[in-house]
């Protein structure tokens, strides 16, 4: 066995480094075992058999093997292929679609994959003149030999899923205790061995209707986990969907994806060009879960010590910004016990009341969140925009102020400044709108969409056709 414990976090690191995966506590065990039984079978020390596991494609993949977690089964989560059936399924036939190119981008040994397309044979074909192909990758090569030999185990099969085993009996038969799958089915299906996180994935750009990444992202690091969609959403077309598992969708906002509901299911769309040019929109009935009339500290439970310091903390405009807009964009994401998450749901609910014309109520959640951190500029953006709702400009004017000293790139609060001193110097206006013109551009150029959830269901670029018109009126 392993005994040190700087050892075993080369190995950690090496999984990381190669899968992207941060192996989950309970798998550590197992895995010491494997590495300590190959060091003595190979009669090599730590550093020499990790290179000895880069360099040799046997070893690599039974150090895949023994280090990805293989637990699937036909049907997982029923409701999800029900959701396919009675949505997905009629929302692409309406479309034309007519060659449907499903993915199943963490297949292990198959069970997904196979679910797919047996819905997809009965369901789908059912449509005149439709077709469809699914794509079953996996980093283990190893348990896509199941797959590719169409042999399952009992434990393949579970309750949850059930419903569906009737469906299956005709491309499913018994063997001994073993179950074999139909070459119907099988023939449509192409399997590859695919390492998300590294391998290159171009030739397959734009071609998805249907992708599952499912149980995978549980594992994977926030950082990682990110580069990991971006690469995965180029493959899916404009208003192709994605499946993660129900436990995963409240990790999950990105700004090309937008969340749906249906039956109770969640699930992603990629966004369409109409979707983009609109940004993120408030919904009310989605949020208003979020508006407690209770003390700030109590956002997190077990938190009360962090929120309720005497000493005002210094918050992190950046993690803010972000929070906010990743529960715009996916009202189910959650960030349990991080002081800038909370304090994100905070500023969207003061957003949220502002839209719904409630000022006072939205002043005073501001003030109790400004007796607990240091003034920033989003506190002073909020102060000056409530100040411009009830008619005090000078206040207003001095507040956005206050907040372009704090990040001069704070371009909301220079295009409202703009607007308030119009009348007093259209000299000045100009000079604050072309600006604000300036700024506006290098976020679009950057792709970023910080402020979103500031701009009433605008996007930057509707801000920057308002600059270009009063910097020409304005002459």
């Amino acid at each position: 066995m392993l005994t040190i414990e700087n050892n075993f976090k080369q190995v950690t690191d090496f999984i990381a480094r190669e899968t992207g995966i941060s192996l989950p506590a309970a798998n550590h065990q197992m895995v010491r075992r494997f590495v300590s039984e190959r060091l003595q079978t190979l009669k090599k020390d730590i550093n020499t058999y990790l290179v000895y596991v880069r360099q040799n494609k046997e070893e690599y993949d039974l150090f895949l093997d023994a280090v990805t977690i293989n637990e699937t089964y036909f049907f997982r989560e029923e409701k999800q292929f029900k959701v396919i059936e009675s949505y997905i399924f009629p929302a692409l036939g309406n479309l034309q679609v007519k060659n449907l190119q499903i993915w199943s981008a963490a297949s292990s040994t198959g069970e997904e994959a196979v679910s797919i397309a047996i819905l997809a044979e009965k369901q789908w074909l059912a449509m005149n003149d439709r077709t469809y192909f699914v794509l079953a990758t996996d980093i283990n090569p190893n348990v896509l030999k199941s797959l590719e030999k169409g042999i399952f185990k009992p434990n393949s099969y579970r309750v949850d899923g059930s419903s569906y085993h009737p469906l299956m009996s005709e491309f499913i038969r018994t063997q001994g205790r073993l179950f074999s799958l139909n070459e119907k089915i099988l023939k449509n299906i192409e399997i590859c061995q695919l390492n998300l996180y590294m391998d290159d994935m171009s030739a397959w750009q734009g071609r998805f209707h249907l992708v599952f990444l499912r149980n995978m992202l549980v594992y994977i690091p926030l950082d990682i986990r990110n580069h990991i969609l971006d690469r995965l959403i180029k493959n899916i077309i404009d208003g192709g969907y994605l499946f993660l598992s129900s436990s995963e969708t409240p990790l999950i906002s990105h700004p090309n994806l937008k969340l749906i509901e249906q039956s109770g299911i969640f699930f992603f769309q990629k966004k369409r060009l109409e979707d983009k040019k609109k940004g993120f929109s408030i919904n009310q009935q989605l949020l208003e879960s979020e508006i407690k009339e209770k003390p700030f500290h109590q956002r997190s439970k077990g938190s009360h010590d962090t929120f309720s310091s005497e000493k005002q903390q210094v918050a992190n405009i950046h993690e803010i910004l972000k929070f906010a807009n990743q529960k715009l964009n996916n009202q189910t994401f959650l960030e349990q016990d991080n002081f800038n998450y909370h304090l994100a749901l905070e500023f969207l609910d003061i957003v949220v009341l502002l839209n719904n014309h409630q000022s006072k109520d939205a002043k005073n959640r501001l003030n109790k969140i400004k007796q607990t951190v240091r003034e920033n500029e989003l506190t002073h953006y909020l102060c000056g925009y409530i100040y411009q709702v009830e008619g005090h400009k000078s206040s207003a004017l001095n507040h956005f102020q206050k907040a372009l000293n704090h990040n001069r790139e704070f371009w909301p609060a220079r295009f409202y400044t703009g607007m308030l001193l119009k009348k007093q110097s259209a000299t000045k206006a100009r000079h604050e709108f072309m600006a604000c013109h300036k700024s506006i551009i290098r976020y679009i150029e950057q792709d970023r969409y910080d402020y979103q959830f500031l701009l009433e269901g605008f996007n930057a670029k509707y801000f920057l056709e308002l600059c270009h018109k009063w910097i020409t009126k304005l002459k």
